[in-house]
């Protein structure tokens, strides 16, 4: 498992664009556990 980001919140689900020029992934609010269904959540990219 390798840590490609480095922040406070929760950070689920990395998957690449296909022609790999973004990385798409969950992110949780810090505290998070599990897979809640009740919080809100954002679908951050990444170069």
């Amino acid at each position: 498992c390798v840590q490609i980001t480095h922040d406070a919140r929760v950070n689920w689900f990395p998957h690449p664009a296909p022609d790999g020029s973004l990385v798409a992934y969950l992110s949780y609010p810090p505290d998070t556990e599990s897979h809640p269904e009740d919080r809100d959540v954002l679908i951050r990219t990444m170069r």
